[in-house]
């Protein structure tokens, strides 16, 4: 069953932020972000449905059966985490321009390249008036498991090769190494899937709503 997202109206987004140089680009990213939400909702319907019949795959000599799932799987995991990673693009975009200071105590900007998540970005973001927005954001970087898992997931995938994904008839697991020790964990997907489709998301909507927000004050 499809999850529901939580409403997001970009007219209302775009309209909230004041008009400037990044207006088209900003619109892109957003009209980007909608489209990564609505693929997202497509290939998670795929695999779950496709997941049912994991039992016959075992018989399925063609291979069709494991092609599916593994493509809907590798798909929804694209776009969920390209949908969370354009999030700190779409700050740069929307808020004035944002600085922090260095470890050796010089003042940088924040430009496209330096948009990401990570404790710069952060920091850039702590000043009172933005202050609920830095939080949430800072609770995703750090204390969310599966927003690590799945950011871990995409760019090895885009980077070095494809998660195995094992079958013992009942559920299907992604095999996920450990770079430092090479100890294999599994991790069930359809559980990690609902997760990411049903808690995840929807903090990022949120974090949309706060962020409109502060580009209204």
């Amino acid at each position: 069953m499809t999850a529901v997202a939580p409403e997001f109206s970009i007219d209302d987004f775009k309209l909230a932020v004041p008009s400037s140089r990044h207006s088209q680009k900003l619109d892109f990213a957003l009209q980007a972000f909608a489209k990564r939400n609505f693929y997202a909702h497509i290939y998670y319907d795929d695999f779950m449905s496709a997941s049912r019949f994991i039992g016959v795959e075992h018989i399925d000599s063609s291979g069709n059966l494991r092609n599916k799932f593994e493509a809907y799987a590798t798909a929804y995991i694209a776009n969920a985490h390209a949908m969370i990673d354009s999030f700190p693009y779409v700050i740069f975009l929307a808020l004035p321009p944002l600085t922090y200071v260095d470890k050796n105590g010089a003042k940088k900007n924040i430009s496209p390249s330096n948009s990401n998540w990570n404790d710069n970005f952060y920091a850039a973001l702590s000043i009172p008036k933005y202050r609920k927005l830095s939080i949430m954001f800072r609770s995703i970087l750090e204390n969310d498991e599966d927003f690590v898992l799945l950011r871990s997931l995409s760019n090895n995938h885009k980077h070095k090769f494809l998660t195995r994904i094992s079958n013992n008839a009942r559920r299907l697991r992604y095999e996920v190494i450990d770079p430092n020790t090479g100890r294999v964990r599994h991790i069930e997907i359809a559980k990690f899937f609902a997760r990411v489709h049903n808690k995840l998301l929807p903090r990022i909507f949120k974090l949309y709503e706060e962020l409109q927000a502060c580009a209204n004050k």
